[in-house]
């Protein structure tokens, strides 16, 4: 995601003007927008010409500019998001207050504008889908999944796998380092992406690292895993 334009300062009104340039951002932008804020954006509308008489004579797509207060975000979990709402703008081809569908995919560039900027919608801006931040080096994490793999053998109080196993830890302050595979971090099912995302934040948050990975070996494991701080035994029979 490319942030173009910034007239905001946090927790005030304002707005952005950004464009996809990948599929994870369309992600980013279903996140970003919710009912209430104003998207502004060029697209093509078919028009149909009419006589005096009222008889359609012929139609064209022409270019029109749109502002819709949305009313429903709605995503797939593929590469296009839909954004509806009332337009805001009266021009010659389009009247105020007409219901319209936007589609937000790669390449399209559009404005954002929020009544208020909360810490949620900066972050999501500021972080542009880049949640592991400097953990994410290579050579540092082919490191840190061999030293899971080895401790799984010879030390498995220190490690845990599975989601359970992992929010589990994360209650009791154990993780060190967050294992997540990037096919489970970029789900399909757009509860458990949500889930997984506020999980590497809450980690890093709590001083831990995250590191998303491409791993055969983490896949047969659940594709979550932990390497803690401390001893855990038995973190799957812990109930919290």
């Amino acid at each position: 995601m490319k942030l173009l334009e910034r007239q905001f300062s946090p927790n005030k009104t304002g707005s952005v003007k950004i464009i996809l340039e990948e599929p994870d951002d369309v992600w980013l932008a279903y996140n970003l927008i919710t009912v209430g804020d104003v998207i502004g954006t060029q697209t093509t509308r078919k028009i149909h010409r009419t006589t005096s008489t009222g008889k359609r004579t012929s139609s064209s797509r022409v270019q029109v500019k749109l502002q819709i207060k949305v009313t429903a975000v709605d995503y797939d979990g593929n590469s296009i998001l839909r954004v509806s709402g009332k337009n805001r703008l009266e021009t010659e081809h389009v009247t105020a207050g007409s219901f319209h569908t936007l589609e937000l995919e790669t390449g399209k560039e559009f404005t954002v504008e929020k009544k208020l900027w909360n810490a949620q919608a900066v972050d999501i801006l500021e972080e542009g889908g880049n949640y592991f931040g400097s953990d994410q080096n290579k050579s540092t994490i082919e490191i840190r999944v061999k030293e899971f793999m080895e401790m799984v053998s010879i030390n498995s109080d220190r490690v845990c796998y599975g989601l359970k196993g992992v929010e589990v830890a994360h209650e009791l302050a154990a993780i060190e380092t967050l294992l997540i595979t990037d096919e489970l971090f970029r789900s399909r099912d757009l509860k458990m992406r949500k889930k997984f995302e506020e999980l590497v934040r809450a980690v890093k948050k709590g001083g831990g690292k995250a590191m998303m990975v491409s791993s055969k070996e983490l896949d047969k494991l659940t594709g979550i895993a932990a390497i803690l701080r401390f001893p855990v035994p038995d973190i799957d029979d812990l109930e919290l």
